[in-house]
């Protein structure tokens, strides 16, 4: 609930909505203290530690976005592509 407020009178985007997405506590803590201090790689959040992890999920987002979006192109109706 307090989310919901925050994302309903807050004009700044909540940076612990990361939380909810999956991203590591630790990325989140570290963006949220400063974006640009201690980044060692970027995808789909900025990460602090654990390259190679992250790297690994960024590779696994974008192909499971590739084959989500084909299928989608094919006409697949949206129920049909949750998961």
């Amino acid at each position: 609930m307090q989310l919901v407020q925050h994302l309903a009178n807050d004009s700044e985007f909540p940076h612990e909505i990361g939380l909810f997405l999956g991203y590591p506590p630790y990325d989140v803590k570290c963006f949220m203290k400063n974006p640009k201090a201690g980044v060692q790689c970027s995808g789909c959040w900025k990460a602090y530690r654990n390259r190679e992890g992250a790297a690994e999920t960024f590779e696994q987002f974008a192909r499971c976005t590739k084959a989500y979006k084909m299928e989608a192109e094919k006409g697949k109706p949206l129920e049909e592509l949750i998961v």
